[in-house]
């Protein structure tokens, strides 16, 4: 039975990933451990002040035939390495965010400043410096992850793509990465990024990608 296309390019992306990490002297890395980071939400504890992480893991089925399965991992801690540290003591395996295709910051986050969070994955080794950035608009990133994916198999992918084409073909929404944001904050440039809204339908939630908000110095503005 032939393999649908996104899996085969999963199974591809972690060949390479494992061939490149042992070239490079991280051969400890091993492909069976991977835990693959493809979204990241980032929230604030409002009381404690404490990071609080939610990462959408891909799940490779045991029958390829069937779609990839999403899992959803929670972390905490006074800083964004604490948190990351925090959520991969969740799991046996090695976390990998080469493979991540967006970051959601919560509104509380984000009115917060990002600038740390931008700078801690920057200095992380295995992060995806093209990943793209939102915001959960009057939520929380959390909220975002925890929503039913409608088109793909996982919420980050999905998400990811409805801000290509609506920036691509429509211009309805910003495109903005990780290491763009991370060169904007010393300068003072503003950084246009998407915005991404929760609501309810029945007894599920569904995020979509609706419009753009502004960043000043790392900071929601607008």
């Amino acid at each position: 039975m032939k393999k649908p296309k996104y899996l085969s390019r999963i199974l591809s992306l972690l060949v390479t990933v494992c061939m490149f990490t042992s070239l490079s002297g991280c051969d400890y890395l091993d492909i069976d451990k991977l835990v693959s980071v493809i979204g990241v939400g980032i929230d604030i504890d409002k009381e404690s002040g404490d990071y609080m992480i939610t990462a959408e893991i891909s799940k490779l089925p045991q029958d390829q035939s069937q779609p990839i399965e999403s899992v959803l991992l929670e972390g905490r801690g006074v800083t964004v390495s604490a948190a990351i540290e925090d959520l991969g003591a969740k799991t046996s395996g090695n976390l990998y965010f080469l493979h991540s295709v967006l970051v959601v910051f919560g509104e509380e986050a984000a009115r917060a400043g990002i600038s740390t969070a931008v700078d801690s994955f920057m200095r992380f080794a295995r992060t995806q410096r093209v990943v793209k950035i939102a915001v959960a608009r009057e939520g929380a990133a959390a909220d975002v992850f925890h929503s039913k994916a409608t088109t793909k198999p996982l919420i980050s992918t999905e998400l990811d793509e409805s801000i290509e084409s609506q920036f691509k073909q429509f211009g309805l929404t910003a495109e903005k990465k990780l290491y763009e944001i991370y060169n904007n904050i010393p300068t003072g440039l503003s950084d246009l990024v998407s915005v991404i809204t929760v609501e309810e339908n029945g007894d599920q939630m569904e995020a979509k990608v609706e419009g753009s908000a502004v960043f000043n110095d790392g900071t929601l503005s607008g």
